[in-house]
């Protein structure tokens, strides 16, 4: 189950890039964060015509929060599961909250996931660079779990943005792995 839903992931993240247009780095914003997420939700059975499970990749809001000013900022997916903001400034983040929401009509069905408060889930933004967050899963099943797994795959996320975006110059700017620390 779990090669499969990773190959899907995959597959959703390359037709992303393959239609994403990025804007270009300027003086303005020259720093970028990048990352992939999927959402896998089981259980959450609603009224009408409203679910959430399955495979999830678009719509999903990634919140980081600055420890310094505590400013929250929001990047969300578009399909493929890939995220990115060029308007979140250098310094000292966590995730603050995940959140999805699919609408159905008139109904809709929504989950979201934020850390536990001992959490010390800390990364670094830093100016000038393109900061990969790698690929995130967030896992759901109701009443059982709802929890994030840091794969730090970073080279699917470069190389897909490289390659289907090759006249970029987010390209000539430097790439840094941001590792969680957990």
């Amino acid at each position: 189950m779990k090669t499969v839903n990773v190959c899907l992931f995959i597959f959703c993240f390359g037709l992303f890039f393959g239609c994403a247009s990025f804007p270009n780095a300027d003086k303005e914003h020259n720093t970028m964060v990048i990352g992939a997420i999927n959402q896998q939700a089981q259980g959450y059975n609603y009224y009408g015509s409203a679910t959430i499970n399955g495979i999830n990749t678009s719509g999903i809001e990634i919140s980081i929060k600055n420890l310094k000013d505590e400013n929250i900022y929001t990047m969300r997916t578009i399909s493929g599961g890939q995220f990115y903001s060029i308007n979140i400034p250098e310094g000292e983040y966590k995730i603050s909250k995940l959140y999805i929401k699919k609408e159905f009509g008139s109904s809709w069905a929504s989950i979201s996931w934020t850390p536990p408060s001992d959490a010390e889930q800390k990364f670094e933004i830093i100016n000038g660079k393109v900061n990969n967050l790698g690929t995130i899963s967030w896992e759901c099943e109701k009443d059982v779990k709802n929890r994030i797994l840091y794969n730090r795959e970073y080279g699917q996320v470069r190389d897909a943005f490289q390659e289907k975006n090759k006249s970029s110059n987010w390209n000539e700017k430097e790439w840094v792995d941001i590792k969680i620390i957990k």
